[in-house]
């Protein structure tokens, strides 16, 4: 096995998670163009419905696993443990579910939807209850590239079977099928390589499990929250509002979700790095937490600060002029997104000092206040309510794990004046062009993020050297150094 590489790493994840979200994205655009507000509502409703129900049998291993993986080679075969527990767990949600839909008398065609998108549980990376099982190995000596390659084939299939659909007429349960079927690729390439892999090898044992729900038992319960914080906006406005309101928000959802390539990329990266250094560099080690809370934040709030002065037109562009009363929604969501990711980079240093029972709490509280809210807002202001319950639920979590994590014993100074100048003058940059057409908003407002960036010099020496590290030395940023 060659040498981990984190600068390797990190790019097989940006390159992958980028192919994933841009292919995924043309696929979910084409998908919402052909069903309309109320088909499109009626199949994310669904996907979010199993979101939630997927949750329960997820049991909050992967993470503590994950941590194992990292640090400690004696808990390697517990991943066979959590594999065939979920999916004992799978099938006999399954079977509880088709019960549950016979006594109510449900639609017969939501019944076929759901049981075709319960294979997701197994085969696609986006439920996340499977796959992350087989994927830990290669995460836990930064050799993303072959999980990266899997997820790019998965994408790809799914757009070739979308256009396909879209061009043969497909109905909503003939394209529930190919939502589905094309994550079978990608999950038989893990299966491949995970066979030949020197550091795990499936086989039938139920070993460690005692250790390994107690554990993860906080996670599990945090786990279940955070599904329900992130799929029941969706599923509820289908059902106290209406299909086309689920459709309109879960439109705007969408394109929010190339967002998530940041969090995940420093997450997957710095947390084995960090987890090492926890133990022999404390200093170094809340540095590299202070300085991936600046990057995210960064790379989170340019585009926030994009989509608020360009949400109707960004959203014309895409799905057409049907769902541009989505546009407002769209900017609440994002801002929301900025502070929801913070919290899960949180989430997961909490993890590594042990005191992940705080991502219970600070799922709960996410819940706690998103629902109540809901229920005043969602039939009034539809869309709109829903996406401004999500922003404040986002920022009362945040500001409570990121207390917690304070408390824990990680130093985070990122937040001082130099910052928030920083971010004011980006804001106050876009709205003096704002008035410019969007294909040149973006590229001006860019290069102006840049200058500025290097005048008030947003990053310091030593974070610059810690880029210079990571970056094998590269020419161009030396005379930066002397700066």
């Amino acid at each position: 096995m060659n040498k981990a590489n984190p600068l390797r790493n990190l790019f097989s994840i940006v390159f992958g998670r980028t192919s994933e979200l841009i292919l995924t994205f043309f696929s979910i655009t084409i998908l919402v163009r052909y069903l309309g507000a109320t088909n499109y509502g009626i199949f994310a409703s669904s996907v979010a419905f199993l979101s939630i129900i997927s949750k329960t049998v997820d049991f909050g291993f992967s993470q503590i696993i994950f941590r194992e993986f990292s640090a400690n080679s004696k808990y390697k075969s517990v991943i066979n443990a959590a594999l065939n527990i979920r999916l004992i767990s799978i099938v006999v949600l399954a079977v509880l579910y088709n019960i549950f839909a016979y006594l109510i008398s449900m639609q017969s065609e939501e019944i076929v939807i759901t049981n075709i998108l319960f294979a997701n549980i197994i085969f696609s990376a986006k439920l996340r209850n499977i796959r992350d099982l087989i994927e830990i190995p290669f995460k836990s000596i930064l050799k993303m590239d072959i999980v990266m390659f899997a997820t790019f084939i998965d994408s790809l299939f799914l757009l070739l079977f979308i256009i396909s659909a879209t061009l043969l007429n497909f109905n909503l349960i003939e394209i529930t099928i190919c939502y589905t079927v094309s994550n079978l690729p990608g999950f038989l390439i893990l299966i491949y390589y995970s066979r030949s892999f020197e550091q795990f090898k499936y086989k039938f044992e139920l070993n460690n499990l005692k250790w390994l729900f107690k554990e993860s038992f906080p996670l599990w319960g945090a786990g279940i929250l955070s599904i329900i914080f992130l799929q029941a906006d969706v599923f509820l406005l289908k059902v106290f509002s209406s299909p086309t309101d689920a459709g309109y928000y879960s439109a705007a959802l969408r394109i929010g979700v190339p967002l998530s390539i940041f969090p995940l990329s420093i997450i997957t990266t710095i947390f084995p790095i960090i987890i090492k250094y926890r133990k022999t560099d404390l200093e170094q080690s809340n540095f590299i937490a202070n300085f991936s809370y600046k990057i995210l934040l960064l790379l989170l709030f340019i585009p926030s600060v994009i989509v608020t002065f360009k949400s109707s037109d960004i959203i014309s562009l895409l799905y057409g002029s049907e769902f541009e009363p989505a546009s407002l929604s769209l900017i609440i969501l994002y801002w929301s997104f900025l502070f929801y990711y913070l919290g899960i980079l949180s989430q997961n240093l909490i993890t590594i000092v042990n005191k992940q029972k705080h991502n219970f709490f600070y799922s709960l509280i996410l819940v706690t206040i998103l629902l109540p809210m809901l229920y005043f807002t969602l039939q009034v202001y539809g869309p709109n309510g829903t996406a401004a319950s999500r922003l404040v639920a986002s920022f009362v979590g945040f500001i409570y794990v990121a207390f917690i994590l304070i408390k824990s014993g990680f130093a985070i100074t990122f937040m001082n004046i130099k910052l928030l100048t920083s971010l004011v003058v980006i804001f106050l940059s876009a709205l003096i062009i704002y008035k410019l057409d969007i294909f040149l908003f973006i590229p001006v407002l860019i290069t102006i993020i840049i200058f500025q960036i290097y005048i008030l010099k947003f990053f310091n020496k030593k974070e610059l050297e810690l880029f210079y590290k990571i970056l094998k030395e590269p020419k161009w940023l030396k005379p930066l150094l002397k700066t």
